[in-house]
């Protein structure tokens, strides 16, 4: 089956506050970084011993899915400063993403219920000018899924 993912993501990273990096020439360290997005994907998935659904079946389907897509959003970036006590900047801007991801969930049909259990594996690539100097970056996720649909 083909599958359309449009979604509302929230990320957030906390920071090591040991890396100084300049911020309009000031040193800081980056406490923590927050975003939110809306994206969209495509992707394919393979049921693997039925298809994704049958009337009146009892018995549990394993699905597996791959996905690509983009994310655009906005987010912003606290800063500590390490050489002002208490010290506090905010930095914020808008951010793209490309991501892609892999599935695997069990779907255990219940009367007129679906139960979902699974995992998933992303990795995707942020487009940013969080600092002063573009600053792209990496990240890997795995995420666990519990759902029901009707």
């Amino acid at each position: 089956a083909w599958a359309i993912d449009a979604h509302v993501a929230y990320f957030f990273n906390r920071g090591t506050n040991g890396d100084i990096v300049t911020l309009e020439t000031e040193p800081v360290t980056i406490h923590s970084l927050h975003r939110t997005a809306v994206g969209l994907g495509l992707g394919r998935d393979w049921f693997l011993f039925r298809p994704g659904f049958i009337l009146d079946t009892w018995d549990a389907n394993f699905r597996l899915g791959a996905d690509v897509g983009g994310r655009w959003g906005a987010g912003h970036v606290n800063f500590d400063t390490p050489f002002e006590e208490g010290g506090y900047r905010r930095r914020f801007d808008v951010f793209a993403q490309a991501f892609g991801g892999l599935t695997a969930t069990m779907e255990i049909p219940a009367g007129g219920w679906i139960w979902l259990v699974g995992g998933r594996l992303e990795a995707d690539y942020t487009f940013s000018d969080f600092l002063d100097r573009q600053a792209n970056f990496y990240q890997y996720s795995a995420m666990g899924m519990l759902g029901v649909r009707y």
